[in-house]
């Protein structure tokens, strides 16, 4: 279907306005500008500038799989800077484009559920009303998980009272919002994904589109950051019995500075595709270097070494990471591997070790030369977490913000947790299991107009 490009007032300033009073001072007349039948809705849903692009990066950027040098650290915009030294303020503007970017693909999804209500639904169209409903619950559910793992606590440490974030189900701009309690921001997420596995399709079009698989695997995910292993082993299996197909790694050319670039609309492991918010801190060509420790922990019969990893002349000797499945972006979406890793997980922590190392051994063995790479045996429950979480680390590191949802979510659990350190100019940082700087500063544009208490760093 071709796209329809609908220039929403409300949406140009919620991503754009720079002033609260220009903000508050806005009228909106959604009857004059938003979309009214189902192909309008489709159209709105097919902007994958808005729903398949800058997902976030900040709690990449926080993270411990790369670092910068002094003179490079100099050179990045001061958001970038704060985020790599966990610094109390980190927004020095009072704006951030990933805050906004996912209350705008919330925005939208709000319209469109609401104006569903006025199309009269009927066996003619029931099939497509049902996936723009079910497209646009996943959107929003997607787009609060984003923001609830970077502006929230880790789950693990919340309280009944604990503060999460606005869990918006209106388009109203004027309502102002308040911090739900992170439990029941999870709730409402996991609410909205049910719903959508229910009306949504068993495959979508394009991989662009969710369908039941990529809502399942999402639930997975969800589950296994809240510490649900029973939940996320459960959809994590239904994810893999229909989709159980990985990459061949030894059929990738390692020519291309981007291997994977050729393969964004046929990889069979991709469930859902998005890209994340552009930093040059992490970009392909900026100044992050790939950990030294990470890099040297891949044999040399490992294929990610060299389809993950450049170092080079071409990259002045530094190592870079080029594996992207979304080519020179940053992949954000969901991938069939990294339901591997979860149903692994889970079942080892369910006292079922021998499956776990047996669908690690399945995933890896994809990933190594051919005849050279040798399964890991019997281990105990402790030995196949470590080793899981190894391999975990080697795959996905740079994959949506895999990472740095493991670190706030293993925290919890003294022998997974992880002290994470910088130095900087002779200075060193460090970011302590369990720090509440886990949580990011809600922008003070958002606390100066919806008056939300702000988290204490």
């Amino acid at each position: 279907m071709k796209k329809i490009a609908y220039t929403i007032a409300a949406l140009i300033i919620i991503s754009g306005c720079k002033k609260q009073d220009e903000f508050l001072d806005k009228k909106y007349n959604l009857g004059d500008v938003v979309p009214k039948t189902l192909e309008d809705f489709q159209g709105l849903l097919n902007n994958d500038g808005v729903f398949n692009a800058t997902y976030s990066s900040l709690g990449n950027i926080s993270s411990d799989f790369y670092f910068l040098n002094d003179a490079d650290y100099s050179t990045l915009q001061p958001t970038e800077r704060n985020l790599y030294a966990w610094k109390k303020e980190i927004f020095e503007d009072g704006y951030n484009g990933d805050w906004n970017a996912a209350y705008k693909r919330i925005f939208y999804s709000n319209v469109i559920l609401e104006k569903l209500n006025d199309v009269v639904k009927s066996q003619d169209n029931d099939i497509q009303y049902n996936q723009i409903k079910g497209t646009a619950l996943f959107m929003r559910a997607y787009s609060h998980y984003q923001l609830v793992q970077c502006f929230s606590i880790p789950y693990a440490n919340a309280t009944d009272e604990s503060l999460g974030i606005p869990y918006k189900i209106s388009s109203d701009v004027n309502i102002k919002n308040g911090r739900m309690p992170a439990k029941e921001v999870y709730n409402n997420i996991l609410k909205d994904l049910k719903l959508a596995v229910n009306l949504l399709p068993f495959r979508a079009s394009f991989k662009t589109q969710p369908d039941k698989n990529s809502s399942r695997a999402l639930l997975a995910k969800i589950y296994h950051a809240i510490g649900d292993y029973n939940s996320s082993y459960y959809y994590s299996d239904t994810v893999i019995l229909d989709n159980p197909m990985l990459i061949d790694y030894s059929t990738i050319n390692t020519a291309p500075f981007f291997p994977f670039s050729s393969l964004i609309k046929t990889n069979p492991e991709i469930l859902f595709y998005a890209s994340n918010s552009s930093y040059r801190i992490l970009g392909p060509f900026g100044p992050a270097q790939v950990d030294s420790n990470l890099y040297r922990s891949f044999s040399n019969d490992d294929l990610r070494k060299t389809l993950y990893y450049m170092n080079n002349a071409i990259t002045n000797n530094r190592i870079v990471y080029r594996g992207s499945y979304a080519g020179g972006a940053q992949f954000g979406g969901l991938l069939t591997s990294e339901m591997y890793f979860i149903k692994a997980e889970a079942s080892i922590r369910k006292g079922r070790v021998e499956e776990g190392i047996s669908l690690l051994n399945k995933l890896l063995l994809t990933r190594f030369k051919p005849g050279r790479f040798t399964p890991y045996g019997i281990l105990s429950s402790a030995e196949a977490l470590k080793i899981l979480f190894r391999e975990k680390g080697l795959e996905l590191s740079f994959v949506g913000q895999v990472r740095w949802e493991d670190l706030r979510r293993l925290n919890t659990e003294p022998t997974y947790s992880s002290i994470l350190r910088r130095r900087i100019s002779n200075v060193d940082y460090e970011l302590a299991p369990n720090s509440p700087r886990y949580a990011l500063p809600i922008p003070n544009s958002e606390l100066q107009i919806n008056n939300l208490p702000q988290n204490p760093r």
